[in-house]
């Protein structure tokens, strides 16, 4: 399964590069100082044409100052945004060396030679997600008899591997300067309901059993509530879901930058929920007539809230652009378990490993840490709009699951004394990675 997304994701990755690398090839005629800074070398596809002489010109222009674009010589203005100066007004000399100071608020025009300065005010995206989450652990929920050698398990005990599932990524962005040193930010994502659902039904020649150890012996012993055997018909059925959600908001201030890279640093709020359940029921005949039905439901909730602290790094050369965005979240994970269960039988507020010894809801707080990594490479379509690729990974130190909070000991006499099932908070790590494929754009 690993090998097969790594092969899919190496795919995507040399279907973008090799579309945006036939599109950057630099048009002929178009090479100098910063062509080449922004592009490399100029490739020669023709034998040079030869130069038509130059005439001397009849005076020598000063290098004078300018006060608007009107005033700018044509020359200076090829290549870059009409009526947009940079930094330091409209006072460019285009014989002077170039600084990276003076561009710190400029894009560099796909096809243009001097820089466009005075960015858009506004950034944003929108992703497709094809994310995979972190395994679920289930213990043995049903077997084809009471355990010992030679039992099979039928459902549970392991680890359950998730799909691939769909999702969707938005950011919105705005720079609260004209020349993009301080900006403010916010994304919101989301994934599909991850389920795995199982269902068994038996005519009665073949055994379904719930295996549980009984407590009520001493010592303790396997036991089973068997569902369907010797003639009587019974059915099981199980449903496992999990929801994620997140997003964030943060200042994105820059630290250095250069003519085709910039480093900035990010600090703000982030939040994320993981929602996840287990349901188990049961229904199957009885001697005489009449069905008996149970039911036990686990559910997890995780919802943080922290602030972040991270970089974002962006290099653009020719067509394509490489962002690199990795933080840290540090705050509180409130982590909610509920139990509840029931049955048409003498205890209608009980399931099998739902009982009143365990029934409720319990909270926890939890100080985590949530680091998240992104990388994704644009190709620029328009000056406006770029396509993306990516891959971004997301990881919480410290969650709890609905599998982890099952008890499979039972007291089946349910008396005053009876202290199992019991409920403990039982802890784990989990983690989403996926690719992402979407649209960026800059107004």
């Amino acid at each position: 399964m690993c090998i097969l997304k790594a092969k899919r994701t190496f795919a995507w990755v040399v279907l973008l590069t090799g579309v945006c690398s036939v599109l950057a090839l630099p048009s002929v005629g178009q090479g100098d100082e910063l062509q080449e800074y922004l592009y490399g070398a100029p490739t020669s596809f023709a034998p040079p044409l030869e130069a038509a002489p130059l005439e001397a010109p009849s005076e020598i222009p000063s290098h004078e100052t300018h006060d608007s674009p009107s005033d700018l010589p044509a020359a200076t203005l090829q290549g870059a945004t009409a009526g947009v100066g940079g930094p330091s007004g409209f006072g460019y000399d285009p014989t002077a060396p170039i600084r990276s100071d003076d561009y710190l608020g400029c894009s560099f025009l796909h096809d243009g030679i001097w820089p466009a300065c005075g960015l858009p005010a506004q950034w944003g995206g929108v992703e497709y997600l094809a994310w995979w989450r972190k395994g679920r652990r289930l213990p043995a929920l049903v077997t084809d008899g009471v355990m010992a050698p030679g039992v099979n398990v039928l459902f549970g005990n392991g680890y359950f591997e998730s799909d691939v599932e769909s999702g969707a990524r938005v950011t919105l962005g705005y720079w609260i300067d004209n020349d993009t040193r301080i900006g403010v930010g916010g994304r919101l994502w989301g994934l599909g309901n991850s389920e795995i659902n199982y269902s068994q039904s038996s005519n009665g020649n073949t055994t379904l059993a719930r295996p549980f150890t009984n407590t009520s012996n001493d010592p303790a012993t396997a036991d089973a509530f068997l569902v369907a055997t010797n003639g009587q018909a019974g059915q099981i059925d199980i449903g496992v879901d999990s929801v994620i959600y997140g997003g964030d908001i943060f200042l994105r201030k820059l630290i250095t930058a250069t003519l085709s890279a910039r480093l900035d640093l990010l600090f703000g709020y982030q939040f994320s929920r993981i929602d996840e359940g287990i349901n188990i029921s049961t229904q199957n005949a009885i001697t005489g007539g009449g069905t008996f039905t149970a039911f036990d439901d686990f559910q997890t909730e995780n919802e943080f809230h922290g602030g972040l602290l991270g970089l974002w790094a962006q290099h653009e050369r020719g067509f394509l652009t490489v962002d690199f965005i990795g933080k840290v979240a540090l705050g509180n994970m409130r982590q909610v378990a509920r139990i509840s269960g029931g049955s048409n039988g003498n205890s209608p507020n009980a399931g099998l490993l739902a009982q009143a010894t365990n029934i409720g809801v319990f909270t926890n707080d939890d100080f985590i840490a949530v680091p998240e990594i992104n990388l994704n490479i644009s190709c620029h379509i328009t000056q406006h709009l770029d396509v993306t690729l990516g891959y971004s990974m997301l990881y919480w130190s410290r969650v709890v699951q609905p599998g982890d909070i099952i008890d499979l000991n039972v007291d089946p006499t349910a008396g005053a004394g009876a202290t199992t099932p019991a409920f403990a908070f039982d802890y784990t790590d989990f983690w989403v990675q996926g690719l992402s494929v979407g649209v960026n754009w800059v107004f």
